[in-house]
């Protein structure tokens, strides 16, 4: 058996694979032995010499079936999370080449990263060295004649289930997060109109909003950004106030609005670099004029102005 073959096995004396519990890193520590026991082979990985052919080729077929259910669990967690995060670190954790012990680390401290990505990568780590084979037989291609790599797997996959099911509460809870916060955002926006339609009339949106009425900063705030010319300091300011009264919108709105002030900042930038050069020349013939005019005669001064202004 290779050394591939057996790496997986060492899991097992790291972590019972019991369907509920933390996950490894997540353990008390305990004062026991290094190294413990491996307990008894499950159904799934028996390798006993006896076993027949068509007895282990079935064992590894119902591997194979199950490991594809933990990854495509893991995919759905990931889906559902839907933040970047989670897709980068469950593909970094997924592909880790270091040992199992810094493997379960790493995936310790991506968890701070994205809970879902860190126990979905785990679940692939888990299962990824019968990856093709999952993939061959899902296309209909016949089992190997080794089944050896195959059936080491087995013992891993209830940590891997356990890891993908665990990815999928946590994806849960980010997009209940999310859901929440639309809600949130669409109930302000309700409130943002009905505000806008009582103060807008008889003028006292900025009255309210110095009162500390967040939703008639936010219809006071984007009159100002959407102004001819916007007065984008002003809504900014404004906006921000309507922010630090709880207003989610308003909060949103504020790297918004600055993002407009820098991009405005960039393109005056722009227009003066073209006509710096001009401008210097400009402002030393002024100044050329101004010395004429305090040292020379009255005919030294009209030949200065006539060759130096335009």
């Amino acid at each position: 058996m290779g050394v591939r073959s057996i790496i997986p096995f060492l899991l097992v004396g790291v972590v019972g694979c019991m369907s509920g519990g933390p996950m490894p890193w997540e353990q008390q520590p305990q004062a026991q032995p290094r190294y413990l026991p491996r307990p008894a082979p499950t159904p799934t990985a028996t390798t006993s010499p006896q076993a027949t052919r068509a007895e282990q080729e079935q064992q590894a077929a119902a591997i194979l079936d199950r490991a594809a259910k933990i990854q495509a669990t893991a995919d759905q967690a990931v889906q559902l999370d839907g933040t970047p995060q989670a897709s980068q670190v469950r593909q970094q954790v997924r592909g880790c080449q270091m040992t199992t012990d810094a493997c379960i680390q790493l995936t310790k401290n991506m968890e701070q990263q994205s809970r879902t990505g860190a126990l979905a990568g785990f679940a692939g780590y888990l299962t990824r060295p019968i990856g093709g084979w999952i993939f061959s037989r899902q296309q209909g291609v016949s089992l190997p004649g080794d089944l050896r790599p195959i059936l080491a797997v087995g013992p891993n996959l209830d940590l891997a289930e356990k890891s993908a099911n665990k990815a999928m509460e946590a994806a849960q809870k980010v997009a209940d997060a999310r859901a929440a916060e639309q809600k949130k955002l669409n109930d302000e926006m309700a409130s943002i109109e009905a505000a806008g339609t009582a103060c807008t009339p008889n003028k006292t949106c900025e009255a309210k909003c110095k009162s500390g009425d967040g939703f008639s900063c936010v219809v006071v705030a984007v009159k100002l950004w959407h102004s001819n010319p916007p007065k984008l300091a002003e809504a900014k300011a404004t906006m921000q106030k309507g922010c630090e009264a709880g207003v989610q919108r308003a909060c949103n709105s504020v790297p918004q609005i600055d993002a407009d002030i820098q991009q405005a900042a960039a393109q005056v930038e722009g227009l003066w670099g073209g006509v710096t050069e001009v401008g210097d020349d400009l402002a030393q013939k002024y100044h050329l004029v101004s010395v004429a005019q305090q040292v020379a005669t009255p005919r030294l001064l009209m030949n200065v102005g006539s060759s130096s202004v335009p």
